[in-house]
């Protein structure tokens, strides 16, 4: 569809000799995804974009572990996730559960059916987490400062000499402009 098919005059567009609505173009466009990939049509939330730029919802704890499971396996079901987690977090299966089920809530995955099983997967990329996990502790506890973070973990943490040449490098690369 070009620009000289818009009816600026009702906000229709015409393709052919049909009127189409904002709304109906917009609800194709919505479930195109889920027509041309019928595996889609039982997901619960439209698969993303971009896995990097949407925001990371907040997660407990507990439930960064499970997502470092569906960040590790790509998709995964709620079993799989448990058999890994055995012996590990002493978890019983509704509470693996429980979580799986408020990371669907929060946004931070999705799932499809397959017969009777949920695959979920993550919603956000695990690099990104990271980073917006890591800003949030700077923000908060250090008002978004790095170098007293960093001062604070070398003045009561034992780092090896492959840990402060590494630190090294990275500073030499930022200052550097890389």
């Amino acid at each position: 569809m070009d620009a000289s098919s818009l009816n600026s005059q009702d906000g229709r567009s015409t393709v052919g000799h049909q009127n189409f609505s904002c709304a109906q173009i917009t609800f194709v466009i919505l479930i195109t995804p889920y027509i041309c990939n019928p595996s889609l049509a039982y997901m619960s939330k439209p698969p993303s974009k971009s896995l990097t730029k949407e925001a990371m919802p907040t997660i407990s704890d507990a439930e960064w572990v499970v997502m470092t499971e569906f960040w590790k396996f790509g998709e995964a079901t709620a079993k799989q996730v448990v058999s890994e987690l055995d012996g590990r977090m002493h978890w019983k299966p509704k509470t693996v559960q429980s979580l799986i089920n408020r990371l669907v809530q929060k946004g931070a995955l999705c799932f499809r059916k397959e017969g009777r099983e949920h695959i979920y997967s993550p919603l956000h990329a695990e690099a990104q987490c990271v980073h917006e996990a890591s800003k949030s502790f700077v923000d908060r506890v250090f008002k978004g400062r790095l170098a007293p973070l960093l001062a604070c973990f070398l003045e009561r943490e034992e780092c090896s000499k492959e840990e402060i040449e590494e630190m090294r490098q990275l500073l030499k690369k930022k200052e550097g402009g890389s």
